[in-house]
């Protein structure tokens, strides 16, 4: 009896040990540390941030658009110090987000960067005393505790940005097919336009197209957003153009002067520009390659068809906002925003004639 007892005693001992070693190994050198990256909220809002800043540029002709404050600050409500330059994009929230994890002293500790075609941004991290960064190249990394200071040339890893620098120049003319080629989806639109692909949430477009008559060559600026956008006139149709932007006497050359213009489309006789920084509306500029001027000007949303020398767009009317033509009204003026009529025109490319087709819509507006 007395045997049986001890047994019973032994084993529970036994048992209640076991339990006790498979917590501890659970609950200490096995576990993620506090202030590990893997465990870090400030981290995940920085890394998330690399996924909502290639969303955005791909919704604004492969621009990341540009920050004016480079400590990061946003003032609700405003697009002043924006990261993307305009607070609809999806930056600004999680920049927000970044700085009320902070805390205190937010404008000593955070630091931004975007030129429109790449961006950086880091927080100082004070469980684990130095600063992480996350940029447009990929990189996730610690810093060290200096205070960043980026350039075009210089953002979380400069070794990494410098030596990768003229490949990245190369491969630019032809980052369509080097995404497919690696497992990225097509995004072309149904018109001719720059090839689009997207992977791993980034864009790459093209610099160049074409059609029987006409090679566009689009150079994208490094101080400013925008683009300077160059037409060579071919003497064949099978005539084979190198894809630079080198300027002979004969071409047509359309230079980004006070706005963000960006290749849009080339139909027939006419090159088909978009310009802005922000959300919709935006400008939309068609110039006719013959007499090499622009013939039109407008402001548009999308959807865009274009086919058969025709452009078919929502554009913005002077009509005011009501209850009765806008349902979403009280909802947009709750979240801040305002509200706008548009029509859905057509465009005939030929006579340059607009048609209002009767079509209309409430937007919203920042």
């Amino acid at each position: 009896m007395i045997q049986d007892v001890y047994f019973r005693i032994t084993f529970v001992i036994i048992l209640i040990a076991i339990i006790l070693y498979v917590m501890l190994g659970l609950f200490s050198g096995d576990s993620l540390p506090k202030n590990s990256p893997d465990n870090n909220p400030l981290i995940h809002s920085l890394n998330s941030l690399r996924t909502d800043a290639e969303i955005y540029a791909s919704k604004h002709n492969d621009s990341y658009g540009s920050f004016r404050l480079d400590n990061c600050t946003i003032r609700p409500n405003t697009d002043e110090g924006s990261f993307f330059n305009d607070r609809t994009s999806y930056g600004p929230d999680n920049i927000l987000k970044i700085l009320n994890i902070v805390g205190t002293s937010p404008i000593n500790r955070t630091r931004c960067f975007a030129n429109g075609n790449s961006w950086a941004t880091a927080a100082y991290v004070s469980g684990m005393n130095s600063w992480w960064c996350v940029d447009s190249m990929g990189v996730s990394k610690n810093v060290g505790d200096a205070t960043p200071i980026f350039t075009p040339t210089k953002l979380c890893d400069p070794d990494k940005v410098e030596a990768t620098s003229t490949a990245i120049e190369v491969s630019d003319k032809v980052k369509y097919e080097w995404c497919m080629q690696n497992g990225g989806k097509d995004a072309t639109p149904n018109y001719n336009s720059p090839k689009v692909c997207i992977l791993n949430s980034r864009v790459y477009q093209n610099d160049c197209f074409e059609n029987a008559k006409y090679f566009i060559v689009s150079k994208r600026l490094t101080e400013s957003v925008g683009s300077d956008i160059l037409i060579k006139y071919k003497t064949s149709v099978n005539q084979n153009i190198s894809c630079k932007y080198d300027k002979e006497d004969q071409d047509f050359e359309i230079k980004n002067n006070d706005g963000a213009q960006y290749v849009f489309a080339l139909e027939n006789n006419f090159l088909i520009i978009d310009e802005g920084t922000g959300p919709e509306p935006r400008g939309l500029t068609i110039f006719d390659l013959t007499k090499r001027q622009m013939v039109y000007n407008d402001s548009y949303s999308k959807p865009v068809t274009i086919k058969n020398n025709k452009i078919s767009y929502w554009s913005n009317t002077s009509e005011e906002a009501t209850n009765e033509n806008c349902s979403n009204l009280e909802l947009n003026n709750s979240r801040g925003l305002g509200s706008a009529i548009d029509t859905y025109v057509i465009l005939d490319l030929k006579t340059m004639s607009k048609t209002d087709t009767g079509q209309h819509r409430c937007s919203e507006r920042q």
